[in-house]
């Protein structure tokens, strides 16, 4: 008796240490014989279209297989496994009618290793849940056959009972999964580990639940719906887990449910080929990592539409170490869309992209978070359309997607977001468009839109309190760089702050026109070194033929307090502009400045043309108060080699206009501050109309200048009172005509050792002319000068009409030609004190008849030299 009990207990104890073994719960209890194990339907129990089994032990090695083998009529197989956890390394089968499914649960948990497969015609659900729940209330527990309902109704739910459940192990798992629509996974974590090779999940579904711990997982028609949130792990690392295209069915989506989903290397993915790939989507209560080179992808190989991939990360998305999140549109398919919703999202040294290299549009990225979007290190967000390498004759038609951003703070440092079309793309690049309570750019970070193909650039678009802009490489830029247009820059802020050499940027490399800056904020500062841009250059791979025709974008910003630019002459490196500039034959753009209060200090507003045809553009101010200090400039200039017209300066200040002082100029010389417009080359300069309540030209100057063939443009200044102290007022020219200068003031006109001249200084060309319209008193003190002479044209004509002008002894008023026809100075006032400048000359006067030559041999004298004075006739 005793020996047959030693047998006896030990015939019970082998089931559950290996193999495949029943309870007793279900069927009879039977040790089953591998190493390809059946386990027939008289084994179970069917109830209607469900056939049940419940199983101590089910464990398979590598090359051993289980086959559950169904009748007809069964259209659910249910294995229950209540002894301890499972361990499968071969291949798990059905022999059903075709759509059976397959339903494997072990509350113990459940380890797929090396070996590991799945030979089935219909869906597979594995779980480590406790129970199965059924439609009609009816559950099923494992090894429990009294508090068990062997159901006819369809599956509902698995349920987790108290406590932490098991996981669902797949470690170095190489299969192919086909004829299977609907893989599920549902334990308390989800690891997947090692490299040994692919799964591939073929035409079907790929469903993943971390529940956890407690709570019900419902089964419907095409989602798994945890009753509440799930807390539990998926884990990948290394390895690639597939959904591909089938014969006959597309590629099948992939879902994440979890509290957690860390991805630490390898690939997880869908393919689509001729059909539209499914969606990749996470939705993860807490933190989603992906790093040490982890890669999420969807992509298009050929025609059919890209996989979305979607995803919800209550605690936050990292993504690091070379990680990627990626779609792809490969020839006439399109791409499939990324977006991100979370409560943090930090991508560092990360890529998230979207791509098409045909005809296929790329998709969009869409991220939004309450919290903040950080991008730092070698890290890439872009959309865009390119030709395949190599292939010149590909003509690549698809549209770049958008990057559109909504965050509560965008930091980046360093990074890149990027929409562009790639060379011979005919497609438009996508727009940017970022809205964020904050914005800060920092450590070479480049926002940009940009265009090397035939399609246009997309637009840039930010909202935001504040944007902080920082670091000689970092910038916002837009450009184009074959024939399409360059997009827009549109930047809505409290706040723009650009500091240490930062830059935003539209410019045109090519045929096509650079796009447009707009910034419309209540403060605009710059400090040293920074930029705001619009730019024509020259083709890079031809400097020398190579001029384009692109014009620059305009260049227009709106304060609703202040504009500030704080930067320093003394070094070209460090300092402040906001210039449009054109270095081929297309134009520069305009500048337009419009705020309360405008301050330039080592800084510049400027539109330039420097070499070949290009037109410089129009700079324009409307402010209450502008003040240029340490050699602050508002100008339009023209480089020595260029042929096109200047453009003008407008400036308009409804309180005062402030020019003072001189900066620190390269190689020790000094810049003063000015407002001037200016032609080294054969265009004429333009024109500078100031309005004003009042001006004080303290060191500074306002003028216009020629060193080259082109006519120095005119000055027109209306203002209430003008005071020129160590400053002036000026046209200059060397080998041309002066300019104009046309003074209407209201109030007084003091110089203080100030000038206001047209003078000409070579050539054959007349001085300008210089009118001084209305002032109340004109007052030349020190050595003051109004001057208007030439060296051999004709000197200006200078007409003032004042109600009193007072000259000091060392001021001049002249209209002087040194070999050709002084000019005529008009003075209309009723009181004019000009005798401390008149000496008396000597009772002898020597006879140097004979010893001088006709001075006024050779000229036209039906036109002597004229200096008038004229008063008004009392009583008239």
């Amino acid at each position: 008796m005793k020996r047959l009990f030693v047998c006896l207990w030990g015939l019970l104890a082998v089931p559950v240490m290996a193999g495949v073994v029943t309870d007793g719960s279900v069927g009879p209890v039977q040790v089953l014989v591998g190493p390809d194990f059946r386990i027939e339907a008289a084994l179970g129990r069917q109830s209607g279209t469900n056939l049940f089994h419940s199983l101590a032990s089910f464990d398979l090695g590598q090359g051993e297989s289980a086959t559950f083998v169904a009748p007809e009529g069964v259209s659910r197989v249910i294995a229950g496994i209540s002894g301890p956890e499972s361990t499968v390394n071969g291949v798990v089968r059905t022999q059903a009618q075709p759509g059976t499914g397959l339903w494997l649960f072990n509350p113990q948990g459940i380890r797929f290793g090396e070996g590991a497969g799945f030979d089935l015609d219909g869906p597979l659900f594995l779980s480590t849940a406790a129970e199965l729940r059924f439609a009609d209330g009816a559950r099923f527990i494992p090894g429990n056959a009294a508090q068990s309902n062997f159901s006819v109704a369809e599956p509902a739910a698995f349920g987790f009972m108290g406590g932490a459940a098991s996981d669902l192990t797949f470690k170095n798992v190489a299969t192919v999964v086909e004829r299977v629509p609907r893989l599920a996974m549902v334990g308390g974590n989800v690891h997947f580990e090692g490299a040994a090779g692919d799964f591939l999940i073929v035409g079907g579904q790929l469903q993943i639940v971390a529940q956890g711990s407690v709570g019900e997982v419902r089964v419907e028609s095409s989602d798994l719906m945890p009753s509440v949130p799930s807390s539990g792990l998926v884990s990948m690392a290394d390895g690639r887990i597939l959904s591909l295209e089938g014969s006959l069915a597309a590629s099948g989506d992939i879902t994440i449910q979890a509290g957690r989903w860390d991805m630490a290397g390898g690939t997880l993915g869908i393919r689509s080929v001729l059909l539209e790939a499914g969606t990749l989507a996470a939705d993860v209560e807490g933190v989603i990592q992906l790093h040490g080179l982890a890669t999420v992808d969807t992509s298009d190989l050929a025609q059919g539409r890209g996989g979305d991939i979607r995803i919800h990360a209550g605690g936050g998305l990292l993504v690091s170490e070379g990680s990627l999140l990626n779609t792809t549109a490969t020839l006439d398919g399109d791409g499939g869309d990324i977006t991100i919703e979370a409560a943090e999202v930090v991508v560092d040294e990360g890529r998230i992209s979207t791509f098409g290299f045909g005809n296929g549009d790329s998709g969009d990225i869409r991220i939004e978070t309450p919290g903040r979007l950080r991008i730092a290190g070698a890290t890439d967000f872009t959309v865009g359309v390119a030709s395949t390498a190599g292939n010149l004759e590909q003509v690549v038609q698809g549209r770049a997607g958008d990057i559109l951003i909504r965050a509560g703070m965008l930091e980046m440092d360093g990074g890149v977001l990027n929409t562009e079309t790639l060379v011979f793309g005919v497609g438009q690049a996508g727009n940017l468009e970022i809205i964020a309570d904050s914005v800060d750019l920092r450590g070479g970070a480049v926002v940009s839109s940009a265009t090397r193909g035939l399609g246009d650039g997309g637009n840039t678009r930010i909202e935001t309190a504040r944007l902080v802009v920082t670091g000689p490489d970092t910038a916002l830029q837009s450009i184009t760089i074959f024939s399409g247009n360059a997009g827009s820059i549109e930047i809505r802020a409290s706040d723009v702050i650009l500091e240490n050499g930062a830059g935003i940027s539209a410019s045109t490399q090519g045929f096509g026109d650079g796009g447009g800056i707009l910034i419309e904020a209540d403060r605009l500062t710059m400090g040293e070194g920074t930029n705001i841009t619009s730019d024509v250059v020259f083709a890079l791979d031809d400097p020398v033929s190579g001029l384009l025709a692109g014009n620059a974008g305009d260049i227009r910003i709106f304060a609703s307090e202040s504009v500030e630019l704080n930067g320093s002459v003394s070094d070209a490196l460090a300092a402040s502009r906001i210039t449009s500039t054109s270095l081929g034959d297309g134009d520069a753009g305009n500048v337009y400045v419009q705020a309360p209060r405008v301050t330039l200090r080592g800084a510049s507003l400027s539109s330039d043309t420097l070499l070949a045809s290009g037109n410089a553009g129009t700079v324009t101010v409307v402010s209450d108060g502008l003040l240029l200090d340490r050699g602050g400039r508002i100008s339009s200039d023209q480089g020595e080699e260029a042929t096109g017209a200047g453009g003008g300066v407008d400036v308009s200040v409804s309180d005062e206009l402030v020019i003072r002082g001189e900066g620190p100029g390269v190689g020790g010389g000094t810049i003063g501050s000015a407002i001037t417009t200016t032609t080294l080359g054969s265009g004429d300069a333009g024109t500078t109309r100031i309005a004003a309540g009042s001006i004080l030209l303290d060191g500074g100057v306002i003028g216009a200048a020629s060193a080259g063939s082109g006519d120095a443009g005119d000055v027109q200044i209306r203002s209430g009172d003008l005071t020129i102290v160590e400053g002036g007022i000026t046209t200059l020219a060397t080998q041309t005509g002066g300019g104009r200068i046309d003074l209407t003031i209201g109030g007084l006109i003091t110089l203080v050792d100030g000038t206001i001249s047209t003078s000409v200084f070579g050539g054959t060309d007349d001085a300008g002319n210089i009118t001084i319209s209305r002032p109340q008193a004109i007052a030349l003190v020190r050595e003051s000068r109004v001057v208007a002479n030439a060296v051999e044209g004709r000197g200006g004509n200078t007409r003032i009409t004042a109600d009193a002008v007072f000259l000091g002894s060392a001021s001049v008023i002249e209209a002087k030609s040194e070999r050709g026809i002084d000019g005529l100075i008009e003075i209309f006032a009723p009181d004019a004190d000009i005798t401390q400048s008149v000496l008396a000359l000597p009772a002898d006067f020597a006879d140097v008849g004979q010893k001088l030559v006709d001075p006024c041999r050779g000229r036209n004298v039906s036109a002597p030299s004229t200096f008038r004075i004229v008063r008004p006739a009392v009583g008239f």
